[in-house]
């Protein structure tokens, strides 16, 4: 047999071999789905069977997000500074990470603490027409939901396309302005994580939807909480330590409020109101 009809052959045998395996992989994969709807139907079940109705349909199928340390940036702290105080301010360390700014061209002062919390006093600033959506498109930042309230606007941000929220009851994290009785803008504070997220090994596998669903389910009837129907279920990032560490949570909805589980513990809290 000649070279060239053997190496056609081994060819052919090397495809074939390709397709069985790649056969295998959707078999396996078609079975992982099967499991995970099962899984979830049961969960559902057990749900349904305590006056508590989800759609299981609708629901996440695993948790994609990974645990990630969210670093500070200074400079970008600096540049939202200086849209509100102008260019030239002055800079201070206090201490326990701590920075002051203070603005020499337009009075006002603004601080950075380490874990994302600020506030910035200030008088009437080049931003005063822009809203907070803008601001934080400027700064190139993930933005989710705004909303516009008496004297108040509103922005939230997003990390890897998910909100973030505080450890303890704390709102998501974003940009708020606060607006005088003339409708001049006084005050700009909230939390914003502006540098890039970096992603942390997983020490285990993240909790599933299902075990999820069965420990708040516990958690509501240790606590007497009352409810009828899961509304969402969503990934969310939960801003921990310092420095901050976003920890990867469910955020279940329900028709009475809103609970946190979080995808490494399975520790479930209440979620603040929206």
């Amino acid at each position: 047999m000649s070279w060239s009809k053997l190496k056609t052959i081994i060819i052919y045998i090397l495809l074939l071999l390709n397709l069985f395996l790649l056969g295998l992989v959707g078999m396996n994969r078609l079975r992982a789905r099967r499991y995970q709807d099962a899984a979830l139907s049961e969960a559902a079940a057990v749900l349904a069977r305590n006056n508590i109705q989800v759609q299981w349909e609708d629901l996440p199928r695993e948790m994609k997000l990974s645990p990630a340390a969210a670093a500070r940036d200074l400079q970008k702290e600096e540049e939202l500074v200086r849209v509100f105080l102008g260019e030239d301010v002055q800079v201070s360390a206090s201490g326990g990470g701590l920075y002051v700014y203070e603005g020499r061209s337009v009075a006002g002062t603004a601080s950075f603490r380490s874990n994302g919390e600020f506030t910035i006093t200030c008088g009437v600033p080049q931003a005063q027409s822009a809203a907070p959506r803008e601001i934080m498109d400027r700064l190139g930042l993930q933005t989710g939901r705004s909303r516009e309230g008496e004297g108040s606007a509103t922005a939230e941000q997003e990390l890897n396309g998910v909100p973030v929220y505080g450890s303890s009851g704390q709102g998501a994290a974003g940009l708020t302005f606060e607006y005088d009785g003339a409708g001049q803008l006084s005050a700009v504070s909230g939390r914003l994580f502006l540098g890039r997220p970096t992603a942390e090994p997983e020490e285990d596998a993240p909790l599933s939807v299902p075990t999820a669903l069965i420990s708040f389910y516990n958690f509501a009837v240790d606590n007497g909480d009352v409810c009828r129907e899961i509304v969402s279920m969503a990934p969310v990032y939960r801003a921990v330590g310092d420095p901050v560490r976003l920890s990867p949570a469910w955020l279940i909805r329900t028709d009475t409020g809103g609970y946190f589980v979080d995808a490494a513990t399975a520790e479930v809290t209440r979620a603040p109101a929206e």
